[in-house]
């Protein structure tokens, strides 16, 4: 009788405390220290965004290829053509950010400095330079690194509200001066128009053209001019081979 009053108060104090571990209660030796909760990673930095571009090309009117390679780490876009001058152009930004940041506006001026060499040792640098105040494309000039002499040069005086550049004078030395130059901007494509220069070579009036696809990548290049009383037009066509994409 005592041992059966034993196992059932000991089965009935399983369910309690019995075994510390077992029961609808349990001690505190039954309760395991949990690592705590580790706090939210920290919020994701905003994304600059990305750009997809043309990492080989081909003109179709003369059958140039190009191939382009853009350096995160330089912030450079590096392009070489298959042409017999074989050219070779660097164009450098202040940051990655800006070669993203560039086509989100069409038309924006963010390149800090574009150098082109070719084979026959023919080099160029063209500098874009930039108020720092107001991020606004201020002019750009264009030397010949051979002969240290200015080949070109863009002053703008106005820019609508995304601060790019409107209205200006374009110079090329010795041959024409102080020609007044306009921009016009759409959604996939601007134009730029000349007038009014001074000197020998120039070409009156001038009208360009740059369309681009949904990627802001260049499609084609339009021209208009006068030659000596002469029109004369053209377009030039790209083919886009390949393309590449960088995001940051």
């Amino acid at each position: 009788m005592i041992i059966r009053v034993l196992l059932f108060a000991c089965t009935a104090l399983a369910l309690l405390s019995c075994d510390p571990c077992i029961g609808l209660f349990r001690g505190p030796a039954c309760f395991v220290d949990e690592p705590p909760t580790p706090p939210p990673p920290p919020p994701t930095p905003n994304q600059v965004g990305c750009r997809t571009y043309a990492s080989s090309y081909t003109d179709n009117q003369n059958g140039w290829t190009t191939t382009c390679s853009f350096s995160t780490s330089q912030a450079t876009l590096t392009c070489d053509d298959d042409t017999t001058e074989q050219t070779h152009q660097v164009k450098t930004y202040a940051q990655s950010a800006d070669f993203i940041l560039e086509v989100e506006t069409l038309g924006l001026w963010l390149v800090q400095t574009i150098d082109t060499t070719t084979n026959s040792g023919g080099s160029l640098t063209q500098t874009n330079v930039t108020d720092p105040m107001t991020g606004r494309s201020m002019a750009s000039v264009t030397i010949d690194n051979n002969t240290g002499s200015v080949t070109q040069t863009f002053e703008f005086t106005q820019w609508d509200a995304s601060n790019r550049p409107v209205a200006g004078t374009r110079s090329l030395p010795g041959v024409c001066s102080d020609m007044e130059t306009a921009f016009l901007y759409q959604a996939n494509h601007y134009e730029m128009e000349e007038a009014f220069g001074v000197g020998p070579g120039c070409f009156t009036p001038t009208w360009y053209q740059w369309v681009f696809d949904a990627d802001r990548i260049q499609t084609s290049y339009s021209y208009s001019m006068e030659v000596a009383g002469t029109p004369v037009s053209g377009t030039i066509d790209y083919t886009i081979n390949a393309t590449e994409t960088v995001c940051l």
